[in-house]
């Protein structure tokens, strides 16, 4: 069994794969499309394909177990890099499919391993340990992978990230993850992926937990497919729009002080302060008309208040669900990211129909608001 600080290194390894594409797909296929609203489409359909995939995951892994799943979600990370690189909008969008499914089979397989590994007691160290270990992958990926394909040629970042998921199979044989058991006959996930959602729905809290990832993840979600764009159409150039990006990340890594905090005032309280202050940022981004520069600085400090949502981490869900539905529900649960990359692409096509750009960043921050509302109906001892 793994020691919890060399497990949550693996998160970092898979994440970095994800984050060197991060800011380099939406720049890709906005010069591809020309149009800020065909990229949301474009996002839309592959998000939706995500959805399909993450309700269907209880199946391959009642089948193929966590191991096999997590080498079918590397051999996918492969596939999409090379799809992705064919000057076809076609084939761009199944590498977008491919790199969407490999993301959502890592964070559910690693998410069942979590319950099975790490003791209910010592989530709320663990949890930032882990939130910490992404937050390097996501501070340096975007930036880099721009970086790498302006230095190196377009093809670099691509390279690099099946480079990487090769090196996170690797990494998950030398912990021994490949032989802690997967699966039991107790909790065998459900070959209907609907009966695991109404069981999921019919829980309160765990309505809630996922209320609150999905709220997350479609905020830096926001940044990562708008922020570029918004920075480059407004004069700067790739590099710096990937060098923003990559600092807006790196405000998660006050993470730990604000789970240290959370576990002071709790978790509640933390998470109805970072949604507020979210909200509060976002409508200010989207309500003022300033220098590029300045542009940029309000990103970076939105981004430093929704930091204070990643200190909880998936604290709500992991202390929620029920040990005897563990691969069932992940794979409910894993739906919030699918739903947030469908989401925000949707919603920006909306948007923008009628109202620019930053206009996006205003109606998350509305979401945010009454997401600190909700927050209120969290368990106290959270």
């Amino acid at each position: 069994m793994a020691p919890t600080l060399a497990f949550s290194l693996i998160f970092f390894l898979v994440a970095l794969g994800r984050t060197l594409l991060l800011t380099a797909l939406p720049l890709e296929a906005f010069a591809r499309l020309g149009s800020a609203e065909y990229v949301s489409y474009l996002f839309l359909l592959a998000s939706a394909g995500g959805i399909c995939v993450s309700l269907n995951l209880p199946v391959l892994l009642k089948r193929l177990g966590c191991r096999g799943v997590f080498y079918v979600a590397a051999s996918l990370l492969v596939l999409a890099t090379q799809l992705l690189q064919v000057d076809s909008v076609a084939v761009f969008l199944l590498g977008m499919l491919a790199y969407l499914a490999a993301n959502t089979a890592f964070e559910i397989t690693l998410s069942v391993y979590v319950m099975r590994i790490v003791p209910r007691d010592e989530l709320a160290r663990f949890e930032p340990q882990r939130v910490l270990a992404m937050v390097f992958a996501f501070t340096i990926g975007p930036w880099f992978g721009v970086f790498a394909a302006d230095r190196w040629g377009s093809a670099a970042p691509f390279v690099l990230t099946s480079v990487l998921a090769l090196t996170a199979v690797i990494y998950f044989r030398l912990l021994g993850l490949h032989r802690v058991m997967s699966a039991s006959a107790d909790d065998a996930a459900s070959d209907n992926p609907l009966r695991n959602v109404r069981r999921f729905v019919a829980q309160p809290r765990l309505r809630l937990a996922w209320l609150v990832a999905f709220l997350r993840s479609t905020w830096w979600n926001t940044l990562f497919v708008y922020g570029p764009i918004l920075v480059v159409s407004a004069g700067l150039d790739k590099v710096t729009a990937g060098s923003i990006v990559s600092l807006s990340v790196a405000m998660a890594f006050a993470v730990p002080l604000w789970a240290r905090l959370g576990r002071r005032i709790g978790l509640r309280r933390l998470l109805t302060i970072g949604f507020g202050a979210t909200a509060f940022m976002s409508l200010v981004l989207a309500s003022v008309s300033v220098s590029p520069l300045m542009l940029a600085g309000l990103m970076v400090l939105a981004a430093a208040s929704a930091s204070m949502i990643d200190g909880a981490g998936n604290i709500a869900f992991l202390r929620a669900v029920r040990g005897a539905e563990r691969s069932e529900m992940a794979s409910v649960f894993g739906t919030f990211r699918d739903a947030a990359q469908l989401g925000t692409p949707l919603l920006g096509s909306l948007v923008l129909l009628a109202a620019p750009l930053t206009t996006v960043f205003g109606v998350i921050g509305v979401g945010m608001f009454g997401q600190a509302w909700l927050c209120r109906y969290l368990p106290r001892r959270m």
